[in-house]
This record gives C-alpha cells, sequence and structure tokens, in this order.
C-alpha cells in the first residue's frame, strides 16, 4: 500500500526558509566573533616585563703602564791644564839601537831553483818536439827502412802493431823506452830496438824552456 502524507505534515514547503534562516545566524556568530574583545590579562604580563632591571657589564679601564725612566748618566768633565810654555827642555837623548856602525850585514844567499822535471804530453805541449826532416813522411820512412822483421817471427807467421812509448829529453834523446802493447816478446824486443836507435829529435818547449815530452808511436809488423 502506498503511504499517503497529510499536507500540513509535509515540510518540504519550508526548506527554504530554514536555509536562509540558518545562514542569517550563522553570519551572525561569525560576526560577534571577530568583533569580541580579548581580554586585558595579557596587557598586564607584559607590563610586567618593566620590573626586570638589565645590569651593564661594568669593563674595567686600565691605564698603560708608564714606564720607568732611567736617570741620565752623569756628565764626565775633563779638565785641561794649560802649562805655560816657558819652560826648558834639556838636550833630547835618542836611545841607541842595536845596529852600530860596526855591524855587518849578511846577504842572503837564494838556495838555487831546481830543474822541473815534469813531462808534458805531445799532444798538448806548446812547442812540438820534431824528429829530423818532419814527423810524419820523414819518421815512418826512417822506421820503415831500419825495421827488420824476426826470423823466426815470420817463420811462425807471427805479425801486429806493437805500441811503444818514449821520453824525448831537455836535449832530444830518446829515453825510457817500454812497450805499452805487445804483440810477441820477437817483435816487442825488435820494436824497441828501432825506437832506441833513433837520431835526436828537436826538444820541446813549454813557455820557451825546453821540457821532456811523452810520445808513442805503433810499429807495424805486416808479413808479405
Amino acid at each position: 500500500m502506498e503511504t499517503k502524507k497529510s499536507p500540513k505534515a509535509n515540510l518540504e514547503k519550508y526548506r527554504l526558509i530554514f536555509m536562509q534562516t540558518g545562514l542569517i545566524i550563522t553570519l551572525a556568530v561569525i560576526f560577534t566573533a571577530f568583533e569580541w574583545k580579548g581580554s586585558s590579562n595579557y596587557e598586564n604580563l607584559l607590563g610586567d616585563m618593566d620590573k626586570f632591571i638589565i645590569e651593564d657589564e661594568m669593563i674595567p679601564i686600565t691605564k698603560p703602564e708608564v714606564e720607568k725612566k732611567l736617570p741620565p748618566p752623569p756628565k764626565v768633565v775633563e779638565i785641561i791644564e794649560i802649562v805655560k810654555n816657558d819652560q826648558k827642555v834639556d838636550d833630547l837623548k835618542v836611545p841607541e839601537t842595536e845596529m852600530e856602525n860596526k855591524t855587518e850585514v849578511k846577504p842572503i844567499e837564494l838556495a838555487a831553483e831546481k830543474e822541473d822535471d815534469e813531462i808534458v804530453n805531445f799532444y798538448i805541449i806548446e812547442e812540438k818536439p820534431e824528429f829530423p826532416g818532419g814527423n810524419d813522411a820523414a819518421l815512418s820512412k826512417w822506421i820503415a827502412e831500419n825495421t827488420r822483421y824476426p826470423q823466426t817471427a815470420k817463420e811462425l807467421e807471427i805479425s801486429g802493431k806493437v805500441y811503444i812509448q818514449f821520453i824525448i829529453d831537455k836535449e832530444g834523446n830518446i829515453t825510457e823506452a817500454e812497450v805499452i802493447r805487445s804483440v810477441d816478446p820477437l817483435l816487442d824486443k825488435e820494436a824497441l830496438r828501432v825506437i832506441n836507435s833513433m837520431p835526436k829529435w828537436k826538444p820541446g818547449k813549454q813557455r820557451s824552456k825546453a821540457v821532456k815530452v811523452s810520445f808513442q808511436i805503433p810499429i807495424k809488423f805486416i808479413l808479405e
């Protein structure tokens, strides 16, 4: 069955009126809340801050220490005595020296300088020693003509190059010849004989003075 409502009991027709009334009441409450004054207790609380006293920290004022000045040193006053120049002076006596007129002075004898025996290398000397006729072609030719190949060395087919070192003294003589690179005793002996039999050289000079000069010569032994 369908329910039937009485027209007087139907509230739908008052719906708009209820809505407007509620809206007016709500606005009135909000407006009243904005216009409401707060309590004055907060003002009293803030006023109590005046009772607190802030004390400033006192910083002591210091004065720089005044340096104690030492008294100045006492002045020394020199007293100069003025002497009158009217006194007579006796004859001055000069003290006798140790040297008298009879003293003899002996000359100092200087020791004779020792001869310089320094040996200079052939390649750094100022004025080089010279073989008669020249150090190149003439020297090579003389060695080739005067060297005799040892027969035993030929039979044993020994060959090579022997290096001889010697010294040309201040007079140009050949001294202190020695083998510095050997091949065989037979060839070494012949090479020394050839060098020691060389004629005099023109001596070398250093600072315009004759000096000893060291020189080296290779002598070749070649089988034909």
